[in-house]
């Protein structure tokens, strides 16, 4: 009897140790297919009241703030980003005249076939380097490139056109607060899913504009000022994390905008939102445009055909 009641706790004892150890890994995998059924989720185009309490716009105790809310781009200045580590204006995509006609789902439904056809490492679908200060940001020709390139990969008139709007806009803007600290913009224009950077950390080159226009959420950072990555990394404090909504434009102000400036802000902390799944398990892919302010030493300018 003593010693079957010792077997049975034997592989008890073996069968968790064994299933901790299997278990364990998997937990700390970014993709996860076996979710449990329920009701999609919404798709947001800019509504505040779909994010999570602790996500929504929350002032840090002293009310001091890491990212500078702005009511339009024209604010952005090299003065107004020497002073804070980003700067955002919120902007509901339902607002836009230019998207009055077009659903939500038809939007995401055009993300996730373009994505069907990418390289779901990368998903970048266009990209152009562009000289600070040689000529003009976006030459006319350029942009009719990546217009009919996009109009290819995503099908739908109105988000491409509101991408070349807003990508002229970021150059232009960004042109003003990166002016003599690097030689040159990249504009990439992604497909986001499980390739995302879920990471806190700072970006180590001059800065980025973002805007995502599919998708829940856009990217999410660290509104206290206060707050280093080693604290946040250990404690992820939500008082002082908020997300981008869909449709905002936000400025992330990098390690190398100015680190020994007297009365330079540090670089923004941020990461990509988490991963969103459908019921069945399927990944809701985010559309994503980036501008960053970079120092590029190779020879190829212009046009990037990802292909």
């Amino acid at each position: 009897m003593r010693m079957r009641l010792a077997l049975i706790l034997f592989l008890a004892t073996s069968c968790s140790v064994t299933c901790a150890f299997i278990l364990m890994p998997m937990t700390l995998q970014p993709i996860m297919h076996n979710r449990a059924a329920g009701p999609p989720p919404a798709f947001s185009l800019g509504v505040e009241d779909q994010l999570p309490t602790a996500m929504r716009h929350i002032s840090t105790p002293n009310g001091a703030r890491s990212v500078k809310r702005c009511t339009e781009l024209a604010d952005w200045s090299a003065a107004a980003a020497a002073q804070t580590s980003g700067l955002l204006v919120p902007r509901r995509l339902r607002a836009l005249a230019m998207l009055a006609n077009v659903r939500i789902q038809d939007v995401q439904t055009c993300v996730e076939r373009a994505a069907s056809g990418v390289d779901a490492r990368d998903g970048l679908l266009a990209c152009a380097r562009i000289p600070i200060g040689l000529r003009a940001l976006v030459q006319d020709e350029e942009v009719t490139m990546l217009q009919e390139m996009l109009l290819i990969k995503l099908q739908q008139p109105e988000i491409v056109q509101l991408l070349m709007d807003d990508m002229k806009a970021l150059c232009a803007a960004m042109k003003e607060i990166a002016a003599g600290k690097c030689n040159g913009l990249e504009v990439k224009i992604e497909l986001i899913g499980e390739n995302s950077c879920r990471r806190w950390h700072q970006d180590f080159f001059v800065g980025r504009s973002i805007v995502t226009y599919s998708g829940q959420h856009g990217t999410t950072f660290c509104d206290s000022p206060e707050t280093s990555v080693e604290e946040i990394v250990k404690s992820d404090v939500l008082a002082s994390v908020e997300s981008a909504e869909v449709g905002d434009i936000l400025f992330i102000k990098g390690a190398k905008y100015d680190a020994n400036s007297d009365g330079c802000s540090a670089a923004l902390i941020h990461k990509s939102p988490e991963v969103s799944y459908r019921a069945d398990g399927s990944v809701i892919t985010r559309l994503c445009l980036k501008v960053d302010a970079v120092d590029y030493y190779g020879s190829q300018w212009g046009i990037i055909n990802p292909e």
